[in-house]
């Protein structure tokens, strides 16, 4: 009689691999399933929010700027996914406001002094 943990007619080198297989397959299944925080912030922002409604849809930003004439950028530094190992990765996004509403928003790389808006 085999023993109740291992798989009946299966060798030991293809049990292991098909635990290698599971683990992998995990892996990807908790990686695709992971929220993606950039998405999910960035698609909170509107054209018009004033800087109030900014903050209490996505947080506090990272640092803010004022170049004057009634313009203040706010920088945030944000995950493109959740998680223990991807949290390292940072996306730079700006959101410009002017006169106390917002007028362009995107990815730092992105804005390059036009208006892109996402």
């Amino acid at each position: 009689m085999a023993p109740a943990h291992s798989v009946v007619g299966l060798g030991r080198k293809a049990i292991l691999h098909l635990m290698k297989f599971h683990r992998a397959l995990l892996l990807v299944a908790v990686m695709a399933n992971a929220s993606c925080e950039t998405t999910s912030k960035m698609n909170r922002v509107a054209l018009g929010m004033t800087k109030r409604e900014v903050v209490s849809s996505i947080g506090s930003p990272s640092s803010t700027s004022s170049p004057g004439q009634g313009v203040e950028i706010l920088h945030y530094h944000l995950n493109p996914r959740s998680g223990p190992i991807v949290n390292l990765i940072r996306d730079d996004y700006i959101i410009k406001i002017v006169n106390g509403k917002v007028v362009s928003y995107g990815k730092a790389d992105d804005l390059d002094g036009s208006d892109a808006r996402r």
